[in-house]
Order: C-alpha cells, then sequence, then structure tokens
C-alpha cells in the first residue's frame, strides 16, 4: 500500500494589477518535515530561539517565524533559496498571465481554482496518495467548503486509466510552515516568469528549479 505525502499548495500574484498568477504544490516526506525544513531556513536567516524549548514551545516559535517571498530582501530571498535547494521537495508549478477579464475577482478566482487543479493533476501523476493543505485566501469561509468538494471528485479522474488516487484536502492557515515554503515556490517561480523583463528576477527561482517536476503555463502570455 502506498503510504501518504504531505502536499502543501500556495499561490502567488493574485491581485487585479499581478500580470501573472502561479500557484505551487510541493510534496514532502512526512508529517513533520515542513516543520523541520521551517526551522533550518529560520535559523538560515540567524533567527534562533533565545532559550531552549520543549518541543510544542518550539513549535509555536518557529511558527510564529515569517519568511514569506514578498517581504524578504533580495539577499535572503537567495539564501531561503539556496537552503530550500539542498531538501527533498518535490514541486509542482501553474501559471496564468492576465487577461481582460481577469479584472473581476470572479474571474480570478477561477483561474486560481484551475492552477490549484492543475497542480493537483500534476502531482496525481507521481504520488498515489495525498493529503493536502491549501492555503486559505481572503474569503476562505465561503469558498472553503464548494471548493474542497471540487477537489475531492479529482482522484476518480484516474479510475478510467486504472490508476488508483487517493486524496485528502483541507484549507490551512497560510502562517504555518507548510504554506509558507509553498509561498516561496510560487512566488519565486512568478519572479521567473516576470524575468524577460528583469533577469535579476530569475535568481531565487534558480536555486529550486531542479526540484521542479512540472511546470505548466496557461492561458495567453500577453501583458
Amino acid at each position: 500500500m502506498a503510504r501518504s505525502r504531505y502536499a502543501f499548495i500556495d499561490e502567488s500574484g493574485t491581485l487585479q494589477h499581478h500580470e501573472v498568477m502561479t500557484v505551487a504544490l510541493i510534496v514532502l516526506d512526512g508529517v513533520r518535515a515542513a516543520d523541520k525544513i521551517h526551522l533550518r531556513l529560520v535559523k538560515s536567516l540567524s533567527i534562533a530561539p533565545s532559550q531552549k524549548h520543549g518541543r510544542m514551545a518550539l513549535d509555536e516559535w518557529n511558527e510564529k517565524q515569517q519568511i514569506h517571498f514578498t517581504d524578504m530582501d533580495e539577499g535572503h530571498q537567495l539564501s531561503i533559496g539556496t537552503e530550500l535547494g539542498k531538501a527533498n521537495i518535490s514541486v509542482f508549478i501553474a501559471s496564468h498571465w492576465r487577461t481582460k477579464e481577469s479584472v473581476t475577482h470572479e474571474h480570478r478566482f477561477g483561474v486560481y481554482k484551475q492552477l490549484v487543479k492543475t497542480t493537483i493533476r500534476a502531482a496525481f501523476g507521481t504520488f498515489d496518495d495525498l493529503v493536502v493543505a491549501i492555503a486559505k485566501q481572503g474569503g476562505w469561509e465561503a469558498y472553503g467548503k464548494p471548493l474542497i468538494e471540487e477537489l475531492r471528485l479529482l482522484p476518480g479522474e484516474f479510475m478510467s486509466a486504472g490508476m488508483y488516487r487517493k486524496g485528502t484536502f483541507f484549507l490551512s492557515s497560510g502562517a504555518k510552515p507548510g504554506p509558507q515554503i509553498a509561498d516561496f515556490y510560487a512566488s519565486a517561480s512568478r519572479h521567473f516568469l516576470l524575468a524577460r523583463t528583469d533577469a535579476s528576477l530569475a535568481k531565487s527561482y534558480e536555486r529550486i528549479q531542479h526540484q521542479i517536476r512540472h511546470f505548466e503555463r496557461l492561458g495567453p502570455e500577453v501583458i
């Protein structure tokens, strides 16, 4: 029987003025892998607990340390990218360039759902059993239940090909370690796509590019 792998999803570029939206799904080996990787990332930035902690206290401290990509300067982005590049992480990316319809929230959320499903389908091409945590977005109280119901249908799409897939899906705080790590991959990938106007934007992506198993580009590449 295939063992469960733990996956986390986050996005970058969902605001109206953003030129491209990306969603990243990362797959880790163990239930505590995200916590351990996040702790290494925090320590790589020379941030450490002021005193020894028990496991529960250390987890609480670790979770409070935010490593969101857009809040970092370039040096920290490169440092985190280098550290992440050493970890055993499988990454699946989907992106969509802005269109005229993207001015409405409804359209952008529809694109977001499409990208989430694309990354999950791609991950199921490699992994049989996934426990997937999706970072909460604004308004999650309204969209959460319908979204999860849609995602629960995805494993069944593989049955016609004789492929058994199992998926458990739930929403998670974006402040938790797993979604924070997924945020880095989503943001670094979005910056890579924007690097055609500024090559320096691709530097962080180059640190983690070897971990990306699937990178799908949807929608017209127009700005």
